[in-house]
């Protein structure tokens, strides 16, 4: 790409190469750790700034087609939110907007769909995510005011995959501020014999796994003697182990934000949980495809509706039954959310517990006449679990050391 004559051949053989070996995972993760990213989605807009001759367009069509494709298998990588928020801050948005011309001279109608989906699909559901969406709207805003939009081919793919992004955007962006100003949010003490809550961040996180909060180093201590905890922690601990630390856990804005999110698809449900006139109303929200998956499971008809397929899941789905078991002592209606939540190669699952009331009212600040010590469960529950992301069910060892907060 810095040579004076651009060679599309070899850039396209370049992307193909790194998409090959990238499957190899010692060789994806030292890629991933040194900018491989960044490197790729800037192919886009330097292959879209070239005068490109008629002769030369199906080269630089293919140039295109192999980031695109590159970009869709490994923003999904690791914990996939630092990856794809380093495709955004590269221009990700503006250069796929732009790509349109060239992707009639791609090979085939699978290689065209690559820039579709990267745009109308998998930066959208990361939008979920606050720190995801806040450079997301930057650099929509910029495209906006360029107004980029005029020069795409109305209703066409990538015309309806940017019409798809702006409507997941402007949705959640009504939302951005709540997280912030409404309410107390809470986290749960991950003791299922506790229960406790506090104001997020109040609480020391598990060393091991990352995604576990403890009130105190005794309940962390008697969780991971008599809790199971050992088992979950060692088993996501190995994927920190295997990708040579290359984890991260949920940032605390995320978490209040996704609170916010949960809560705006759960008041698009009011006329259905209403109708029901259920102490205890069971929902389970995909957020992982292209559009959000809904499931209302109050009889527990399919009770792993999304498959359990590692056993760090298999221990969430665990805690996710005796939620349910417990909820039938809370003092008032409740809904219990299991949502799952895109995170790249592990998978995440959000536990909530909330009064019903608290979904019906149009109010603003969720827990605003909440007394904090009222914040437990079975009135709230805040959880969060990843895994290990792997794909089957292994055998977990009782071995390892506790690690501690």
């Amino acid at each position: 790409m810095s040579q004076e004559t651009v060679d599309l051949n070899c850039i396209g053989w370049d992307v193909h190469i790194v998409s090959a070996i990238s499957f190899q995972e010692n060789i994806r993760l030292a890629l991933l750790r040194n900018g491989v990213i960044r490197a790729v989605t800037r192919v886009l807009p330097f292959i879209i700034s070239q005068n490109t001759s008629i002769a030369n367009r199906p080269l630089a069509a293919r140039c295109i087609v192999n980031a695109s494709a590159f970009l869709n298998t490994r923003l999904e990588d690791l914990d996939g939110v630092p990856l794809v928020i380093e495709a955004i801050d590269s221009d990700v948005i503006p250069s796929l907007m732009k790509c349109e011309p060239l992707l009639p001279y791609a090979d085939h109608a699978t290689a065209r769909d690559q820039p579709i989906t990267l745009l109308g699909s998998v930066l959208a559901r990361y939008t979920i995510y606050r720190s995801v969406l806040r450079p997301t709207l930057l650099s929509m805003d910029a495209v906006e005011a360029s107004r980029m939009e005029l020069n795409l081919i109305k209703d066409g793919q990538l015309h309806q995959a940017w019409i798809r992004l702006k409507e997941v955007v402007a949705e959640r962006r009504r939302l951005l501020g709540h997280d912030i100003a409404d309410g107390y949010h809470i986290q749960s003490c991950q003791n299922h014999k506790c229960g406790r809550a506090g104001e997020i961040g109040s609480f020391k996180r598990c060393g091991g796994c990352l995604h576990t909060f403890y009130c105190s180093k005794a309940c962390q201590r008697d969780d991971w003697r008599d809790g199971k905890h050992h088992l979950y922690c060692n088993g996501v601990h190995r994927r920190y182990l295997r990708t040579d630390g290359q984890m991260a856990g949920l940032r605390q804005k995320d978490i209040r934000f996704l609170d916010q999110v949960i809560i705006a698809e759960l008041r698009k449900h009011t006329a259905r949980i209403n109708a029901h006139h259920l102490k205890t109303n069971v929902v389970e929200f995909n957020f992982v495809g292209q559009n959000v998956d809904t499931i209302f499971d109050s009889r527990r008809v399919k009770p792993a509706p999304f498959g359990i397929k590692c056993s760090c899941e298999k221990f969430a789905h665990e805690m996710w039954n005796r939620m349910i078991e417990k909820a039938k002592e809370a003092p008032e209606p409740l809904i219990l959310a299991r949502t799952y939540i895109p995170g790249g190669m592990s998978r995440k699952v959000l536990l909530r517990a909330l009064p019903l009331r608290c979904v019906l009212e149009d109010v603003s600040r969720t827990y605003y006449r909440e007394d904090k010590n009222s914040l437990t469960f079975p009135s709230h529950l805040s959880l969060a679990y990843t895994c290990c992301g792997r794909n089957s069910l292994e055998k977990e060892t009782t071995t390892g050391k506790k690690r501690l907060l």
